[in-house]
C-alpha cells in the first residue's frame, strides 16, 4: 500500500469519525437545538434533519428500517450528541459478520475503515459505494493501475477499470486479493487455455506455478502481457536452449524468427510430448519442403525422401527427429546431435561416427571377422569393416546408406552422391548375401554361409552374378 493510499484513508476516516464522534463543544459554546417537542418519539430520517438519507437508490438496512440505535448511541441527550454504538472497527462486523475472515485482507477493511469505500447510510450505488464505478473508487488510491504504468499493453480488465472481475474487495485466501489462484483466476475468462477436464501429454510449468511466471497482471509494453519480448523471456528458464539462437551458422532457422520458440512449442499445454504443436516428424516436415526460408536460405526438402519410400530410418519410423538432431545445438551441420562426418572418404576414427554409433554395435567397424556383428559379411569377413576401417579412404556410412528412407532394405541408397555426379549403388540382395555393382568397383557378390572366394584374378561374369577378383580390383574413384 502505497503512502498516499494510507494517507487517504486515514483522512477519509479520520472525517468520518469526527461527525460520528460528535464532543462535547468548549465551555461557553451554544447547545445546538433540538427537535421540536413536536416531532418527539418520530425516526430521526423523518424529524426534518436526516430526511434525505432515505431517497438514494441504495439504502443501508437500519436506516431503511429506523434503526438508527443499531449503530448510534445518545452520547449527550441534552446537546443532541450521537456517538457509535461500538468501536469504529468493530461496528460494520456486529452485524456483517464473516466479511474479513480470509488470509489475506483489505487493508481498509482489516482495519474497519468500511467508510473509505461505502456509505455508512445511502447511496446511488450498489453496494453503498462512494463512487458509481468500483474501479473508479480502486484507483483513488491505486492510482498508478489505470494506464497500468504506461505500458504499451493493457490487460482488458485494467482498461476497463473491472478490479473485481480479478480480485476480492475484501479478503481472500490468495495473494493479491485475487479470486483464486492465478491459473483459476486467469482461466475465468481464458478457458480456452487449458480445459480441466482433460489430461494433457505435457503441461508448461508456469501453467502449475502461476501465469505471473510469465504474464503481467496489468500491463507490460510486451506483447500477451509477456514480462519479457519472446525469445528472451523463453531463456529466463531455459537458458540451455540460448545457444541455438547465438549460433548464426549453425541454427535452427525457427528460433531465429519472431516468437521462434513458439514456431514449433506450444506455450501452455499440448498433448504432445515437449509442447510440440504437433507430433515430431509431422512438426518438422511441415518447414522441411524445399521452401526458402526467411533469411533467404532453402530449407532441404526432406518431406520428399521421407514421406514416400517404403523403408525408414528407425527413428523417422518411430516419429522422432530427435533420434539424430538436436533442435537446439549444439553447434554441429545439421543440428546433429554427435558428429557425422559430411565426406565421402574420410580415415577411420571412431569419433567420426559417434552419431551412428550412438545406437549401432560399434562391432560393425572394429571387428575385421565376425558372424554376430553384421549380416553384410562374406562367409565371416565382415565388410563394414572393409569398406570403412581405411587409413585413408574410408567411406562413410552415408556413402551407402540414406540417412531418413529409401525403397531398399537396410536403408541401401540407389544413388551415392560423389562430387557432382550421382554415383549408382547397384546393390540387391540374396537369400544368404547380396550382389554390388557399383561406382566404386566392379560388380562383387557376398554370401554368409558359402563365401564367395575372391583370392585369385578372374574375369568378371555377367552383374549380379558375382565373380572372383582381387578385392581391390576398385574402379576410380
Amino acid at each position: 500500500m502505497t503512502l498516499r493510499t494510507t494517507h487517504t484513508l486515514t483522512a477519509v476516516s479520520g472525517l468520518i469519525l469526527a461527525v460520528l464522534h460528535a464532543s462535547p463543544a468548549p465551555a461557553g459554546e451554544a447547545a445546538k437545538p433540538k427537535p421540536p417537542a413536536s416531532l418527539k418519539g418520530r425516526s430521526c430520517s423523518e424529524a426534518g434533519c436526516h430526511d434525505a438519507l432515505k431517497k438514494n437508490k441504495f439504502v443501508h438496512g437500519p436506516v431503511a428500517a429506523d434503526m438508527c440505535s443499531s449503530c448510534h448511541t445518545v452520547s449527550n441527550e441534552a446537546r443532541h450528541k450521537f456517538g457509535l454504538a461500538r468501536e469504529s472497527e468493530k461496528l460494520c462486523s456486529g452485524c456483517h459478520i464473516g466479511v474479513v475472515s480470509q488470509k489475506v485482507k483489505h487493508f481498509p477493511a482489516e482495519a474497519g475503515e468500511c467508510a473509505a469505500c461505502h456509505n455508512p447510510h445511502s447511496a446511488n450505488n450498489e453496494m453503498l459505494l462512494l463512487n458509481e464505478e468500483p474501479g473508479e473508487l480502486c484507483i483513488t488510491c491505486h492510482d498508478d493501475v489505470p494506464t497500468a504504468g504506461g505500458k504499451k499493453h493493457v490487460h482488458a480488465p485494467v482498461g476497463l477499470k473491472l478490479c473485481t472481475a480479478c480480485h476480492e474487495a475484501h479478503d481472500s485466501d490468495h495473494a493479491k486479493l485475487l479470486k483464486g489462484t492465478e491459473r483459476e483466476t486467469c482461466t475465468l475468462c481464458h478457458d480456452e487455455i487449458i480445459d480441466d477436464s482433460k489430461t494433457y501429454k505435457s503441461v508448461h510449468k508456469p501453467v502449475e506455478q502461476g501465469c505471473l511466471t510469465c504474464h503481467k497482471g496489468h500491463g507490460s509494453d510486451a506483447p500477451k502481457l509477456l514480462v519479457a519480448a519472446r525469445p528472451d523471456l523463453c531463456y529466463k528458464c531455459h537458458e540451455d536452449k540460448k545457444m541455438v539462437g547465438d549460433d548464426k551458422v549453425n541454427s535452427h532457422a525457427a528460433a531465429l524468427r519472431d516468437h521462434g520458440c513458439e514456431q514449433c512449442h506450444q506455450p501452455h499445454v499440448s498433448d504432445v510430448v515437449g509442447l510440440g504443436r504437433k507430433p515430431q516428424v509431422e512438426q518438422c516436415l511441415g518447414c522441411h519442403t524445399g521452401s526458402k526460408m526467411f533469411d533467404g536460405r532453402t530449407i532441404p526438402d526432406i518431406r520428399r525422401t521421407v514421406v514416400r519410400p517404403k523403408f525408414k530410418h528407425a527413428p523417422v519410423q518411430e516419429g522422432t527427429c530427435t533420434g539424430c538432431h538436436d533442435v537446439h545445438g549444439p553447434h554441429k551441420p545439421q543440428l546433429l546431435s554427435k558428429r557425422y562426418s559430411p565426406d565421402f572418404y574420410k580415415p577411420f576414427k571412431l569419433e567420426e561416427y559417434a552419431l551412428c554409433f550412438g545406437c549401432h554395435n560399434n562391432a560393425l567397424v572394429l571387428e575385421a571377422k565376425t558372424e554376430t556383428a553384421t549380416n553384410f559379411r562374406n562367409g565371416s569377413r565382415n565388410l563394414h569393416f572393409l569398406h570403412v576401417n581405411k587409413k585413408r579412404k574410408g567411406r562413410a556410412c552415408h556413402a551407402c546408406h540414406a540417412s531418413h528412407a529409401t525403397d531398399a532394405p537396410k536403408l541401401v541408397r540407389a544413388t551415392a552422391r560423389f562430387g557432382e555426379w550421382d554415383m549408382p549403388i547397384g546393390f540387391s540382395g540374396t537369400k544368404n548375401g547380396g550382389n554390388c555393382d557399383s561406382g566404386c568397383h566392379l560388380p562383387k557378390r557376398y554370401d554368409r554361409l558359402e563365401a564367395v572366394n575372391y583370392s585369385a584374378r578372374a574375369v568378371s561374369p555377367p552383374r549380379g552374378k558375382g565373380a572372383p577378383e582381387e578385392e581391390e580390383a576398385e574402379k576410380a574413384p
